[in-house]
C-alpha cells in the first residue's frame, strides 16, 4: 500500500502551491499505470456533504473518510489483455475483478494516454456459464478526454461523446442503449488535500459539468462532479446532490470514492524471499517499456530509481516501505528521453544493486 511519506516534496512545493502552479503532464499519469501497479477505489457511503472551499487557493480535509466497500484496478500489459483488438489505440488497460451476476470475474478498461491527455477508450468484461458466454462491452466515441495535458490551475475544456453499452449472449446483442454526453470541465481550485493518513499533499479540484442526452429512451439528465486530484495517486471525487448548488462552501453530495497508488506483490509462494534481489530488466533493449522485478526478504523502506549513464537522476519508480515479497513494476521513459544506456537502482535497507538498461528509440 502507498505509504505517501512525502513531507519534502510537500515542503518543496510550497511555494509554487501558493502560486497556483501545481501542473499535471503524462509522467504524473504513466506511473499510475506500469504494470502491477494498482489503484486502490474506497468508497465512503455514509459522507453526505463535503467543504468544497473556495475558488482558488484552499487547504482539504479528507482525513475523516471512511471505508465501507472497496475494490482495486491493476495495470496489465495491453499485449495480453483478452480485448485488446476491440480497442485499438489503447496503451494502458487496467484489470478489475467484479461481481457481475454473482460470478466473480474480471473487467477490462482501456486507455489511451497520450502527450495531450488521459482518453478512455472502453470497457468489457465477459465470462462463460455453464456453456453460455455472456458480455457487456461499454465504448466512447470518440474517446473520453477525461484530462489534458497540461493540466493547471484555470485549465478548461469541453467535450462531446456517444458512450454505448452493449449486452451480448454468444456474441449475440440482447441488449443496446446509447447516449451522448457533454462534460464542460474547469480547474477551478488548487492546494493542499489532507489524506485519511494525515498526510498533506498539493492538489487541483476539477469541476464536471455533465448534459447526459439517452438516445433510447430520449431523457436529459444533469449532473455536477467534483475530483481533487494529487500527483502520487490519491484522488477524492462525487457527486453534487442538488445540480443548482454553488461550487463553494458546505454542499450535499453523493457517491464519493477515494483512491490510493500500489504495488502487486507477484510472489506465488507462500514463504516469503530468503533474501535481496534485483533482476535484469526485460525486454533489454526495450522499447517503449521495460519491466523490473525485485524481492525483499522482509518489510524495509524500498527505493528504485532511474539514473542516466553520467549518474543524473531521470526518475523515482518507487520510495516506500513494502512487506516481503516479489515484485513488479515497470518504466516507460517519456518522449524527451534520449536513446542510451540508463542504470535500474535499488536500495533496501543495506542492499544495494544497480541494472543497465538500454532504452532505443
Amino acid at each position: 500500500m502507498k505509504n505517501f511519506s512525502f513531507l519534502f516534496l510537500t515542503i518543496l512545493l510550497v511555494n509554487s502551491i501558493t502560486l497556483g502552479q501545481i501542473t499535471f503532464s503524462i509522467e504524473d499519469y504513466q506511473h499510475l499505470y506500469y504494470d502491477g501497479h494498482t489503484l486502490t477505489y474506497s468508497l465512503d457511503t455514509l459522507k453526505n456533504e463535503s467543504d468544497l472551499g473556495s475558488l482558488g487557493n484552499n487547504t482539504w480535509d479528507f482525513s475523516n473518510l471512511l471505508l465501507n466497500n472497496q475494490f482495486t484496478a491493476i495495470s496489465v500489459s495491453p499485449f495480453y489483455s483478452p480485448f485488446i483488438d476491440e480497442f485499438p489505440g489503447a496503451n494502458y488497460v487496467t484489470e478489475t475483478a467484479r461481481d457481475f451476476m454473482n460470478i466473480v470475474t474480471d473487467l477490462y478498461s482501456y486507455i489511451n494516454l497520450t502527450e495531450n491527455g488521459f482518453y478512455i477508450l472502453g470497457s468489457k468484461i465477459q465470462t462463460s456459464i455453464k456453456g453460455t458466454i455472456f458480455a457487456e462491452k461499454i465504448t466512447y466515441n470518440p474517446p473520453q478526454s477525461s484530462v489534458i495535458f497540461p493540466l493547471s490551475y484555470l485549465t478548461e475544456w469541453v467535450d462531446s461523446f456517444e458512450v454505448k453499452s452493449t449486452t451480448l449472449l454468444n456474441d449475440t446483442i440482447i441488449s443496446l442503449n446509447s447516449e451522448v454526453q457533454r462534460i464542460h470541465y474547469k480547474c477551478d481550485a488548487y492546494g493542499m488535500i489532507k489524506t485519511p493518513q494525515n498526510v498533506l499533499l498539493p492538489a487541483l479540484r476539477i469541476k464536471a459539468d455533465k448534459t447526459t442526452f439517452n438516445i433510447t429512451t430520449g431523457n436529459y439528465n444533469k449532473e455536477i462532479n467534483y475530483k481533487y486530484i494529487t500527483p502520487d495517486g490519491f484522488s477524492v471525487s462525487f457527486s453534487a446532490i442538488d445540480t443548482l448548488a454553488p461550487n463553494t462552501g458546505c454542499i450535499k453530495i453523493k457517491n464519493l470514492v477515494w483512491t490510493y497508488l500500489g504495488f502487486v506483490n507477484v510472489n506465488s509462494e507462500e514463504q516469503s524471499p530468503s533474501a535481496y534481489t534485483l533482476e535484469q530488466n526485460y525486454p533489454n533493449p526495450f522499447n517503449p517499456l521495460t519491466k523490473i522485478k525485485f524481492c525483499i526478504p522482509k518489510q524495509t523502506n524500498v527505493n528504485l530509481t532511474i539514473y542516466d549513464i553520467l549518474g543524473n537522476k531521470i526518475k523515482t519508480i518507487l520510495n516506500e516501505e513494502l512487506s516481503p515479497g516479489t515484485y513488479s513494476t515497470a518504466w516507460t521513459p517519456d518522449n524527451s528521453t534520449a536513446s542510451g544506456i540508463y542504470f535500474c537502482k535499488l536500495i533496501a535497507n543495506d542492499f544495494s544493486k544497480s541494472v543497465k538498461m538500454i532504452y532505443i528509440k
